[in-house]
């Protein structure tokens, strides 16, 4: 793998013209916008999709618990950044089915399965009295003790509700022994940090004063922990392995490093619109250098959004999806909700790439039955755009990644480049490098 440093000079250096002569037949100011009609289903259409795009939703959001998690140290409650490994109803509580997510239906929050089946019906206001956060994660004390539940609040009768194990039953509690957002470093929440080369606690005690306690204490995962001054603030952070020794610095090129974010061996460093994926242990970047936005990875993959699209990378940093997504989750089970062509679906993502299906616009869309490809075409260059028509006036449908394969069913030259139609209403163009195209050939999924 490349260090940082080696990825940001072949970006500089290597295959720049060629993208950003890709990238210029897309600034064309007139847009042509062509409806694409519902057309049947295929076979590989079929395979692609665990559940197709027609997904009656609004939005779809994973159930992210909190970004820390608490542990004990030496007796004293205190804030980790723990690598969290697996899903993330796993990370703060081992009491609920992974198979769920959040999804919003006419203002109202809900709770879906990976099959796109409804398992708690979308009745929890989102925007509105009496439930005015909708559904999320809260630290809630029952008789069991304080754990970190899914729920909602409602404001008109002052309780509140959690979800059990299966989201099916809710149960009450008073709206005091649920808090949606419980935690303040700053005024009384204890963290654990390094200060002084020692790993510790710090413990707020009012007015900008802390104490700190070292300790030895061992550590359910690896996890991050900030690097105090002598004025207890941030000035760095470090990977330390479970019984607190370091074992890497935090790579901050692009940025600094993002809270809550080291997941499954992997922490996120930027601003909020310019993230930059990194292997903890090893301290190297993947993918590209700068991402406008990613998740995390599960199952092996992430997803990542650039110029306006969201696609899949795997651990390598190698794109396996084409830039096609409105939106997109992380993986549960090899699968994820994407938001493709204003409606959302379930992409079958690790069952494709096992089964050698490519995860193009072409096998993402409805193809016309009985059309036979004339060709294959391969990209050879990044961000390489796919248009709506064969010319740079047409509106863009996504972007192609590099070793992506199509069917070819048609070919205009225009506007001195040469248009391959890859399914009804889609085209890529070619100036004879970025792509090459093989005549008699054809795809079999």
């Amino acid at each position: 793998m490349k260090k940082l440093g080696v990825l940001l000079l072949a970006l500089s250096l290597v295959g720049c013209a060629k993208i950003e002569e890709a990238l210029e037949i897309n600034q064309e100011e007139e847009v042509v916008e062509e409806e694409q009609p519902e057309q049947e289903e295929t076979s590989v259409y079929s395979k692609v999709w665990a559940v197709a795009p027609e997904i009656e939703v609004d939005n779809v959001k994973m159930m992210m618990p909190f970004d820390k998690q608490e542990v004990s140290v030496d007796g004293t409650t205190a804030l980790v950044d723990l690598n969290k490994i697996g899903y993330p109803q796993q990370w703060a509580s081992d009491e609920y089915d992974c198979d769920a997510v959040i999804v919003a239906i006419d203002g109202n929050h809900g709770i879906y399965n990976y099959e796109a089946k409804a398992i708690y019906p979308a009745s929890v206001s989102i925007h509105s009295a009496p439930f005015a956060q909708g559904i999320g994660p809260a630290r809630v004390t029952t008789d069991d003790g304080v754990k970190i539940m899914y729920g909602a609040g409602n404001t008109q009768n002052d309780t509140a509700f959690y979800f059990t194990d299966d989201y099916k039953t809710i149960r009450d509690v008073p709206s005091k022994n649920y808090e949606y957002d419980p935690y303040d470093t700053e005024t009384k929440t204890s963290f654990v940090a390094i200060k002084d080369n020692k790993l510790g606690v710090a413990t707020p005690q009012g007015k900008g004063n802390y104490t700190f306690t070292a300790t030895s204490a061992s550590f359910p995962s690896e996890f991050v922990a900030p690097v105090l001054d002598g004025n207890y603030h941030i000035t760095d952070y470090k990977v330390c392995d479970k019984d607190g020794n370091v074992v890497a610095g935090i790579i901050s090129g692009n940025g600094p490093y993002n809270e809550g974010s080291y997941i499954n061996g992997f922490y996120t460093i930027g601003t909020p619109d310019a993230k930059t994926l990194v292997n903890a242990t090893g301290e190297y970047a993947i993918g590209d250098y700068s991402y406008q936005a990613v998740g995390y990875f599960s199952d092996g993959y992430c997803p990542v959004k650039k110029y306006g699209k969201w696609g899949y990378i795997d651990e390598n940093g190698d794109e396996v999806t084409d830039f096609i997504f409105d939106n997109a989750t992380s993986l549960y089970d090899g699968k994820a909700y994407v938001l493709y062509g204003g409606v959302y679906g379930v992409l079958d993502i690790k069952g494709s790439i096992e089964n050698d299906i490519p995860l193009t616009l072409a096998t993402c869309y409805h193809i016309s039955q009985g059309e036979e490809p004339i060709g294959v075409l391969e990209v050879h260059v990044k961000e390489l755009t796919i248009r709506g028509g064969a010319g740079p006036e047409y509106a863009s449908v996504g972007n192609s990644h590099i070793g992506a394969k199509y069917n070819v069913f048609e070919i205009k030259e225009v506007s001195g480049y040469t248009w391959y139609r890859i399914s009804n209403y889609s085209w890529i163009p070619s100036d004879g490098d970025w792509t090459t195209y093989t005549k008699g050939e054809k795809l079999i999924y």
